[in-house]
């Protein structure tokens, strides 16, 4: 119990209350008693003296007092002889002329004397308790006037007695209230500690209980079998344990789910702290900028070379105010356009700030491409548009005298037209197909590829017999290869390929059409071979974009708007198929065509 602060403090406020409370009984007791003792003598007294004052009146009042002293010593030995009383007769003058025990030689003047002075003073009766230097021990006065007939003090006669009887049983009383106080000191020591191990024990178990929850195990619950305000404080702590235990759970489900937000999202984030020292950055950041694994702790600067970023970083933190910016950073691989919102972050520790990268480079690039479109429709059309704004004048102003050139300007005027009609065709095309609503219409069907590309090449084979090319046609692929797809689609890619590679192509030149097994049975492959003038390899990437033309002069001149091959390559994947090709300049290209067979 001792060991125990609780138990220390509740042992000695126990015993402490005990002590205080027996010592003022014992105190409260013995001066009950004492008084109590002492009020009987003085009565005792007060009455023995009454008597001898009315035995002895007439020899106390009679003048001189001193002739009868003799005669009233005696009487008053035989009245005191049963008493042990002392009798004492004073003179008004304080001197005593009489004294049962003492020989009056030997005592001096007792005016001065408590009792008699009270007496002296009017008084009816004196009394005074007082250590006896003749006698050597407390004793107990009591002193009563003696009046004469004409009512005149004529002597005060004292009675006294020994107080050893009384306070012995005093002091006997005391020691054994002492003793009884220790022994209830011990008795108390004992129960005291019983108690204060009973009221402790819950205080340890609940110790013991939450110092386990403070060290993380808030599955505790702590028990305490009791109906007092102890049950009440661990049910409250058990209340506030489980409502801890949730809110931690609630918390790193919210944690978790914020993790899986910043770590999956597609943009970039970067916290950074007043330094513009990484603090953390998701695995978007850590690709994009192929951040080292001990990233946290660099400096932005040092490791990326943003100083545009770090200027940025330090304006939010200077006005505590998120801002926006629009940034192009270079990176290892590229260069990249970003819009960075950066927003201060403040803790109790320090302020940071959050960046969060908003890629807009393919924003740019389809704004950029958008507006090339435009220019480069606009111009496809304008060429045409002129041509036939051209030779209509002439013909208005023509008197028609020469019947072969004006044939020869109305022929011109009418490739135009087909030219732009063409143009038109594939854009609308284009734009049919990108429609969600008119895809989800495109009936499928399920169609003999090999009789699909037979029937490209009857069509494509009057074209090549006016340039004198040779078109070489292999078809290996049996009748029962279908594949799932639309067949004017897939006629249009194909006949697309074909023609272009006529257009391109040289007279004399040779094509060659095969359709036959990929290496994947499961994959039926076209090849478009030609001799044409072939396609350098800085624009084999870009050839498939519409309005490209690797030589713009030559491909007009050919009828070529560069939106065929565009067109080829969107209805090929529309069918889950992929369309390559292979080019060497001057020497021809080779496109290849694969799509899925049906099972």
């Amino acid at each position: 119990m001792w060991k125990s602060t609780i138990g220390r403090r509740l042992g000695i406020s126990f015993i402490a209350v005990v002590i205080f409370s027996i010592s003022l009984l014992g105190y409260y007791l013995l001066n009950v008693f004492y008084r109590y003792n002492l009020d009987n003598q003085l009565h005792s007294l007060a009455n023995t003296g009454q008597v001898i004052k009315v035995l002895l009146h007439d020899d106390l009042t009679n003048k001189p007092l001193s002739r009868h002293t003799a005669e009233i010593n005696h009487q008053v030995k035989e009245i005191l002889a049963k008493t042990g009383y002392r009798l004492t007769v004073i003179t008004p003058q304080g001197n005593v002329i009489l004294d049962s025990q003492e020989n009056i030689t030997h005592l001096d003047n007792h005016a001065q004397r408590q009792e008699i002075s009270a007496v002296l003073k009017g008084g009816e009766i004196g009394s005074s308790v007082r250590h006896s230097g003749t006698l050597d021990y407390n004793m107990l006065y009591v002193a009563l006037p003696v009046y004469n007939h004409n009512h005149h003090l004529s002597c005060i006669i004292r009675i006294s007695t020994s107080l050893a009887s009384i306070e012995t049983t005093y002091q006997h009383l005391r020691n054994s209230i002492i003793l009884a106080l220790i022994l209830t000191v011990i008795l108390a020591l004992i129960i005291s500690s019983f108690l204060a191990n009973r009221q402790i024990k819950p205080i340890r178990e609940m110790t013991k209980d939450a110092t386990a929850i403070i060290n993380g195990d808030l599955s505790r619950e702590i028990k305490v079998h009791s109906k007092d305000e102890f049950a009440v404080l661990a049910n409250s702590i058990n209340q506030l344990t489980a409502k801890l235990l949730q809110q931690i759970a609630d918390t790193k489900t919210l944690a978790h789910q914020q993790s899986l937000i910043l770590e999956n999202m597609d943009n970039s984030v970067l916290l950074l702290d007043h330094h513009c020292n990484l603090v953390l950055a998701n695995a978007r950041a850590q690709e994009l900028f192929a951040l080292p694994e001990d990233y946290v702790g660099k400096n932005i600067i040092a490791n990326l070379g943003f100083t545009t970023l770090a200027s940025f970083a330090r304006k939010v933190i200077g006005k505590n105010k998120a801002i926006k910016r629009t940034l192009t950073l270079k990176l290892a691989a590229n260069t990249k356009t970003f819009t960075i919102f950066l927003a201060p972050v403040n803790t109790q520790q320090a302020t940071y700030v959050l960046c969060v990268f908003h890629d807009i480079s393919l924003l740019q690039e389809i704004a950029q491409r958008q507006t090339e479109f435009v220019s480069n429709a606009a111009h496809e059309l304008a060429t045409p548009l002129t041509s036939i704004a051209g030779y209509t004048e002439t013909l208005l102003d023509d008197d028609f005298s020469n019947p072969e050139l004006s044939r020869k300007f109305l022929n011109t005027i009418f490739q135009e037209s087909q030219r732009m009609n063409s143009l038109l065709t594939n854009l609308l095309q284009l734009a049919k197909l990108e429609n969600a609503d008119y895809l989800q219409s495109i009936p499928l069907e399920k169609i003999t590829l090999a009789g699909l590309v037979e029937n490209v090449a009857k069509h494509v084979v009057s074209t090549t017999n006016k340039k004198q090319q040779h078109l070489n046609l292999d078809i290996s692929l049996p009748e029962q290869a279908l594949v799932e797809g639309n067949t004017t689609l897939l006629y249009q890619a194909i006949y697309n390929i074909l023609e272009n590679a006529s257009k391109y192509t040289p007279e004399g030149g040779k094509i060659s059409l095969t359709c036959s097994y990929d290496t994947d049975p499961k994959f039926a492959k076209i090849i478009i071979a030609d001799t044409g003038i072939g396609i350098a390899p800085k624009d084999l990437p870009m050839i498939f974009q519409r309005f490209y033309r690797v030589d713009k002069a030559r491909a007009r001149a050919s009828g070529g708007n560069g939106v065929g091959l565009s067109l080829a390559k969107f209805i090929v994947e529309l069918f889950s198929g992929t369309i390559t090709v292979e080019s060497t300049l001057t020497k021809g290209s080779t496109f290849t065509i694969t799509l899925p067979l049906l099972p």
